[in-house]
């Protein structure tokens, strides 16, 4: 899993907007369960917006002692599951995945975004939910708070070939982290969550030992 440090995520490489996530996927079968692409760069949160965040601070101490929140989205290739083919075996079904969220279901509730923002927003600049959503590109941000599991139906087609092959599917996703810093420049974590975008097919061929 990701460490939301600040020191950590800042040290994540900076993506362009149009990356395509599948160029990401690794060209050998490696078993590694969560595979970092790049985070956004950092997308500071108005000071009108601040009241909407419940991190316990007051109005007096964010005034006094705190210099900014701020948010970014970190992209990640998630390994689901894989299937194995024999040589010179096609295949054609449709199959059910599930999705699952390994951040959401830690054990540490107080993190989540959902338990941080406020549902009320600013008549002027709007809630910070809608940013997020708006600036990730995250359809439909609030529904997805209720879900630590979904399933997608995907089709799986392949031609038979001499070889043998594992299919793996990776489930591309979106991490959203919010940041505040204080007047001492130090950074802690606020909240974070994920969100299921979808899913990729890569076809590995066996390798011989």
């Amino acid at each position: 899993m990701i460490d939301f440090n600040y020191k950590e995520v800042d040290k994540i490489r900076i993506v362009a907007e149009d990356f395509v996530p599948d160029s990401f996927i690794p060209n050998v079968n490696i078993y590694k369960p969560e595979i970092i692409i790049g985070r956004t760069d950092y997308l500071q949160i108005p000071t009108g917006q601040w009241v909407q965040i419940l991190d316990g601070l007051d109005n007096y101490t964010r005034k006094n002692f705190i210099e900014s929140y701020f948010s970014a989205a970190i992209y990640a290739l998630k390994r689901n599951s894989s299937k194995t083919l024999v040589a010179n075996q096609s295949y054609r079904e449709n199959i059910e995945l599930s999705h699952s969220s390994s951040y959401r279901n830690s054990k540490n509730q107080n993190f989540r975004i959902e338990n941080v923002l406020s549902a009320t927003g600013n008549a002027e600049l709007g809630s910070i939910s809608e940013t997020l959503s708006l600036s990730y590109g995250i359809d439909k941000m609030e529904e997805y708070f209720s879900e630590n599991r979904k399933t997608t139906m995907e089709e799986v087609y392949y031609d038979s070939t001499p070889d043998e092959r594992t299919i793996v599917f990776w489930d591309f996703t979106k991490i959203v982290v919010l940041y505040r810093t204080d007047t001492r420049g130090n950074t802690k974590l606020v909240a974070y969550n994920d969100f299921y975008v979808e899913t990729y097919q890569k076809a590995y061929i066996a390798t011989s030992c």
